[in-house]
């Protein structure tokens, strides 16, 4: 199915797809061949890569290999999309949603739940002007419908947007630690009413390794920028549709998940780095920013690293560090007299003081 993208969600949409991270495939690739997603490089030295290959299977994975600036990267370790997932759904209930539009995401929702794998787990999470965890992670697909159905429109008015991936976020974190961690949100507005900030919810996301993905309805009140933010830095996608699109949004986003490979590996760099990434006959590049690198040293580097990275407290904590350590150098150079009064000290040089016999 074709989905019908309105011009002005379009236009908005390609206006914020400013450049953090700079992400290219080799030229000549293929609808189906793998796309890099995104390279979360926010815990160096430990590096992130969402890698999308669509039409692979576990049965038959495609190989992959990396090089930093040019030298092969070891220990490369890649989850399978047969891994287990743990999902968190979160649904816009907000009085914008009223009528057709809410009860056909509840509906798709209740379709995604149903329609997941027996080794999936979903919990789910409604917002309006606050957000509330309606369902902690199950993999019943009963419960999960039913949860799902329970969800009303909000009494009063505002969008906890970010508030509700929040809470999605961590309904996810009780899975086992070898899930991967999924959230889906589907929302018609942009935030009003959260206590999370965008930039919060953006580095909570990073830090716990959690792909969000979004559905924006159509010709409604949803903030592309903020929405393409929030999946373009953790790795998901973010899909636009009419009301009577959302299911088959939904359905695409059940197949990117069962073809989205998760690679880590610890970074020995330490300048600025160019990362190539081989998968199968595919080449993916990805730059990013070495003053956040960790500092490497080789037999090469005698004594002294090459680089240290950049920090705003870097300078006046080395300084208060030198200045100790002179001190400690004076005291040991020139140790403590006990203290005598001027005449004490003058006296064997002057001769008034001196008693005659």
């Amino acid at each position: 199915m074709r989905l019908r993208r309105p011009r002005a969600l379009a236009a908005a949409l390609a206006a914020a797809a400013t450049v953090a991270l700079a992400v290219a495939a080799s030229a000549g690739a293929a609808v189906d061949d793998p796309s890099l997603r995104f390279a979360d490089t926010s815990r160096l030295p430990l590096v992130r890569l969402v890698v999308s290959a669509p039409g692979t299977s576990a049965d038959a994975p495609p190989a992959f290999a990396a090089t930093e600036n040019g030298r092969p990267v070891s220990g490369l370790a890649v989850s399978s999309p047969d891994a287990a997932a743990a999902i968190g759904v979160a649904i816009d209930t907000s009085q914008s949603m009223i009528g057709d539009p809410l009860t056909r995401a509840l509906g798709a929702a209740a379709g995604f739940a149903g329609d997941k794998r027996p080794v999936d787990q979903i919990a789910v999470v409604g917002f309006d002007a606050t957000s509330a965890v309606a369902q902690t992670l199950t993999d019943d697909t009963a419960t999960l419908r039913t949860s799902i159905g329970s969800l009303a429109l909000g009494a009063t008015k505002g969008t906890a947007l970010y508030d509700g991936i929040r809470d999605a976020i961590e309904a996810t974190a009780g899975a086992d630690p070898t899930s991967r961690r999924v959230v889906v949100v589907l929302t018609d507005g942009a935030d009003t009413s959260s206590t999370t900030t965008l930039d919060q919810v953006v580095a909570l996301a990073q830090s716990e390794g959690v792909v969000v993905h979004a559905i924006a309805v159509a010709g409604r009140g949803a903030d592309p920028k903020a929405l393409q933010r929030i999946t373009r830095e953790t790795g998901g996608t973010l899909r636009a549709a009419e009301a009577d699109e959302i299911a088959g949004l939904y359905d695409a986003i059940a197949a990117e998940i069962a073809s989205t490979y998760e690679v880590t590996y610890r970074s020995t760099a330490h300048d600025d780095v160019s990362l190539e990434l081989a998968v199968g006959d595919a080449r993916l590049t990805a730059t990013y920013t070495g003053t956040a690198a960790p500092v490497a040293r080789g037999p090469e580097d005698g004594l002294v690293p090459r680089a240290v990275p950049a920090k705003s407290w870097s300078g006046p904590v080395l300084a208060l560090l030198v200045a100790v350590l002179v001190l400690f150098a004076a005291l040991r150079l020139f140790p403590a007299h006990p203290r005598r009064s001027l005449i004490e000290r003058l006296e064997p040089y002057d001769d008034a003081t001196q008693r005659v016999e």
